[in-house]
């Protein structure tokens, strides 16, 4: 979703076949962060994965908060959404 020069935003997203084996259907989806995380922490509050005409592709959207902390203290919080397609 993003990639900072020491930080990234991950989305996983497990999907499977309806009955018929014919469309990809989402099961579940989930957001990350990887990289230099030390000193912030990710909370993401709704991830929603939405089925596009293309059935080789989701569009998601993906809202949390990022917090920033020093020795423990928070001392920023920062909304953040993100809104997009994944390819399969």
């Amino acid at each position: 979703m993003e990639k900072d020069v020491a930080l990234k935003f991950d989305l996983s997203i497990s999907y499977g076949k309806d009955k018929e084996g014919q469309l990809n259907i989402s099961i579940s989806a989930s957001s990350t962060t990887s990289g230099f995380t030390s000193g912030t922490t990710w909370t993401p509050i709704f991830v929603a994965i939405d089925k596009t005409v293309d059935n080789h592709k989701f569009s998601y959207f993906v809202g949390g908060v990022l917090k920033w902390k020093l020795l423990g203290a928070t001392i920023y919080t920062q909304a953040k959404e993100y809104k997009g397609t994944v390819s399969l």
